[in-house]
């Protein structure tokens, strides 16, 4: 992956500017031509005629040149299949920042069914590079495997893994079938639990032969469990120069996890923060994130 200077930020220059190569398929929402509403609308219509009337349990959504099986009921699921779209400005600002190169690797930490998997996948064409997706949900993975099929995405290796900072196992706790992403391996939901494996992010990519590649982004969302998977991942850590995590400070408090561990953890990693605004990455301390207690995603950069 290299990142064309346009704008600085840390040492690590990251490209500020959205590429709509056609409004029509304008990720961030902006600039949309004439029909995408009137297209956003007859989807919703038929998401309600397949929901309630024909009563379809999956359905098959399309963006560009992508194809998505989705849970009908999901809310990610919904969003794309309706809106051609899943969380538009960092969808955005990775399509615009992120390329990559023979010998890299992206990583996709929570790939639920696939969306940012997706997305690398297409940046990785006519390389040699690789995304490895960790989704541990036996339903999550099974659209993962699915649309990983539909779209051709050779780049693609998953795994049915929740990281950790050891191979023990543990309970991935489920949120209701409204919400797919919301599982956790915390104790924080209420809809019953599965037991999954894990592993250690570092041990991993060793066993996998990827140990030797160039770690050029992790993506993170897994529901305030980020702390206890990053820690199996140090080494991995130090030589990554780009890591996109969402950040989940009640959930980590309801798990009994201190979420300014987390900040202090990347911070004396070298990682310097900051937050999407206006679709744009401002910089911002650790302790003017320690401070606010809403769900955000973090963009961590550092020098390479």
């Amino acid at each position: 992956m290299q990142y064309n200077a346009h704008l600085q930020m840390h040492g690590c220059p990251i490209r500020a500017h959205c590429s709509n190569i056609a409004a029509a398929k304008c990720v961030c929402g902006k600039g949309r031509a004439p029909g995408v509403n009137k297209m956003s609308t007859l989807k919703s219509i038929s998401y309600v005629l397949n929901r309630f009337v024909l009563q379809r349990k999956f359905l098959m959504a399309e963006v560009g040149d992508l194809r998505f099986r989705v849970k009908t009921e999901d809310v990610v699921g919904r969003h794309i299949y309706k809106y051609g779209q899943h969380e538009p400005e960092m969808s955005a600002f990775l399509r615009r920042t992120v390329s990559a190169r023979d010998g890299d690797l992206l990583i996709d930490i929570g790939a639920n069914i696939g969306w940012y998997s997706m997305l690398f996948d297409r940046v990785c064409a006519g390389t040699d590079a690789k995304v490895v997706s960790f989704e541990p949900d036996p339903t999550n993975y099974g659209m993962l495997q699915e649309n990983i099929a539909l779209n051709a995405a050779s780049h693609v290796h998953p795994f049915q893994l929740g990281l950790s900072d050891n191979d023990a196992g543990a309970a991935l706790h489920r949120f209701s079938d409204s919400n797919l992403g919301r599982h956790s391996m915390l104790p924080i939901n209420d809809h019953g639990s599965v037991n999954v494996e894990t592993a250690r992010l570092d041990d991993v990519l060793a066993a996998a032969g990827y140990a030797e590649r160039q770690p050029r982004l992790i993506k993170i969302d897994i529901e305030g469990f980020e702390l206890v998977a990053l820690r199996g991942a140090p080494a991995t850590l130090r030589r990554c120069p780009l890591v996109i995590l969402e950040y989940s400070p009640t959930y980590m408090r309801q798990g009994g996890i201190e979420p300014a561990a987390l900040l202090h953890y990347m911070g004396e990693l070298g990682f310097d923060a900051a937050v999407l605004r206006d679709g744009a990455p401002q910089a911002v301390t650790i302790d003017e994130l320690a401070q606010n207690e809403i769900q955000q995603d973090i963009i961590w950069t550092r020098a390479e």
